[in-house]
C-alpha cells in the first residue's frame, strides 16, 4: 500500500514543468520491494480543486 510522502503546491515550490492545468505534486511511496514494472515511488500531477476529498485531516498551523 503506498503513503503519501509529500504534496507540493506550485503556488509554494517552483516546480519545472508542470503539466497544463495541473498546480499539485503528489508523492506517493511504497515500503515493500517490488519488481521494476512496479517502482517504490511514483509522481502524481493534479489540479489543487479537483481534490475534494482528504484520508486524513489537515494539521493545523501553528
Amino acid at each position: 500500500m503506498p503513503v503519501a510522502l509529500a504534496q507540493l503546491y506550485t503556488r509554494d515550490v517552483p516546480l519545472p514543468s508542470s503539466p497544463p492545468g495541473a498546480d499539485l505534486l503528489q508523492v506517493l511511496w511504497c515500503r515493500f520491494d517490488h519488481s521494476a514494472a512496479h517502482p517504490r515511488t511514483a509522481l502524481f500531477w493534479r489540479s489543487s480543486v479537483s481534490v475534494t476529498d482528504s484520508s486524513t485531516p489537515r494539521p493545523s498551523r501553528p
